[in-house]
Parts: C-alpha cells; sequence; structure tokens
C-alpha cells in the first residue's frame, strides 16, 4: 500500500485518460483463459490471455517433441532460443532452462532432452508443458514489469530491470497508469540503468519510450478489464530491442478467487 500512494504522489501533472481502454479486443476469448479457480497461469496461457490486447510477442511455437522443436526452428530460422514452458519453474527463477543460439536441428533435439531432463530432476512434480522454440532478436535492456490493479480504474505497474545486475541492485520504481508518454519517461528516468533505455539520440529514445508506454497501456487496459479475475500480472522480462521496439518474452498471470466467490454466492430463487 505505501508503494501505491507513493506511485500516486509521484503521479504526472498532465492529465492521462481516466481509465486505458483498448478498443476491438475479444473479452471472450481472454474469459475462456482465465476463468477457473486462483492460480498462476502458465507462460503459453498467460500470453494467450494478453493476446486480444495485442501485446508485443515474440514469434515462437510451443513444441512437445525433440522433433517438432527442430522442424519449428528450421521454419523459423537459425540461431532460435529454447527454453522450457512450465507453470512451476518460471525462467526467471531458472535462467539455465532456456538456451540461446542453438544454430542447427541435431542442437536443438538436443537442448531440448537436456532442458527437459533437468527440469524433471530439478522438480519431479513440475508441469512439464514442451519448450518454446522461438526466434532469435537482440535486446538492448531487458524490464521487468509487475502490474496490479487499484480503485477506480487505475493499475498500480512496478518497474526494474531484468538483468542479474538489475534484480541484485534493486532497480526498480513504481507508477500508476494509465500514464502519458512524456510521464512514463520521467518513470524510467528514476531508474538506475535509465541509461540502458533513454541513451542514444533523441529519435531513438523516444522510440523507445513510445514503444514502452504502449506496452504498458495494453498491459493496464488488460488488468482494468479483468480486475474481478486478475490479482496481478508479471512480465519478465519484456525486452527492448535494437530497433526500439519492444518483446514480452515471458508473462504470469496470476488469476484470482472470483470463479469461487461466484460459485459460494447464493443464486437467486428462480435459478434453483
Amino acid at each position: 500500500m505505501g508503494e501505491a500512494l507513493r506511485a500516486c504522489r509521484l503521479r504526472t501533472l498532465a492529465m492521462p485518460p481516466a481509465r486505458a481502454v483498448m478498443e476491438g479486443v475479444d473479452r471472450a476469448a481472454v474469459q475462456e483463459v482465465i476463468f477457473g479457480p486462483p492460480r498462476a497461469l502458465s507462460d503459453p496461457a498467460s500470453k494467450a490471455a494478453l493476446d486480444p490486447y495485442w501485446l508485443p510477442m515474440p514469434i515462437e511455437e510451443l513444441c512437445t517433441s525433440p522433433s517438432r522443436a527442430a522442424s519449428e526452428a528450421a521454419r523459423l530460422g537459425f540461431p532460435v532460443r529454447i527454453s522450457l514452458a512450465s507453470p512451476d519453474l518460471r525462467l526467471w527463477d531458472h535462467p539455465d532452462l532456456a538456451v540461446d543460439g542453438v544454430d542447427n536441428a541435431a542442437r536443438v533435439r538436443d537442448v531440448y532432452r537436456q532442458i527437459m531432463a533437468m527440469a524433471s530432476e530439478r522438480q519431479p512434480d513440475a508441469r512439464l508443458l514442451g519448450v518454446h522454440v522461438t526466434a532469435t532478436t537482440t535486446s538492448q535492456a531487458m524490464l521487468r514489469v509487475v502490474a496490479e490493479p487499484l480503485p477506480d480504474g487505475l493499475v498500480l505497474a512496478e518497474i526494474g530491470f531484468a538483468d542479474p545486475h538489475g534484480r541484485a541492485s534493486d532497480d526498480r520504481t513504481v507508477t500508476v497508469l494509465p500514464a502519458s508518454v512524456d510521464a512514463i519517461e520521467r518513470v524510467l528516468g528514476r531508474l538506475a540503468g535509465a541509461p540502458l533505455v533513454l541513451g542514444g539520440g533523441a529519435a531513438a529514445r523516444r522510440a523507445a519510450v513510445h514503444a514502452i508506454c504502449d506496452t504498458l497501456l495494453r498491459l493496464a487496459a488488460f488488468v482494468d478489464e479483468h480486475r474481478a479475475e486478475v490479482e496481478r500480472v508479471e512480465l519478465n522480462p519484456i525486452a527492448l530491442l535494437l530497433d526500439g521496439a519492444t518483446e514480452v518474452r515471458e508473462a504470469c498471470v496470476t488469476v484470482g478467487d472470483a470463479f469461487l466467490r461466484t460459485l459460494e454466492s447464493p443464486r437467486p430463487l428462480g435459478e434453483m
């Protein structure tokens, strides 16, 4: 609560929209994914829930066998990234369960088997969905964003760096969404590692801030419109690419107890 109050005090004087709204969203598709008991959704399920809000996602395929992984890697083009897909073993906690720069089909099959074996040994009861085969992109910075609903259509966002140095130094700040582009630039400027995002020429700086702001507003719209079901969303990392675009590489949507409360609420006599 203290961070929420601090974020509200630091909110920009410029007047952003009252709440983040995305037109043309297939909300029924979102509900199909998030409907159910309290749980943390897997990365594939979280991305499926966020996708109708057009958050920027990597080009990737979920593969459940070594041969399928090799086939998809060849289709996407080498080199690729191979990473575990599991709701129980998150990559931000287990970075060794992802391998970058895999450059041929035989290596893809080997990496698939190695990752699955390591995951099974690390947590025998973990739910292993397979691996993601992801097209290679190059980042200039890696951000972590955690969003939670606040009253009155607002969303609290904690923003920090997802790289090891940023995590070790606890380089993070908070803000309230929605916010203007200028406000987001000021928020990013509070981070010790701000030059990683705001460095370069004016055009590159503006492109990066616009891309990050667009991603945050889409995230805020998702959290606000599904606040009855969604308790928390973590995007970790959001990669800021060399061309200034963003890419949500890993996501986790945490669903609350709205479904259980619906089951427990008394039904009108006419529906019994």
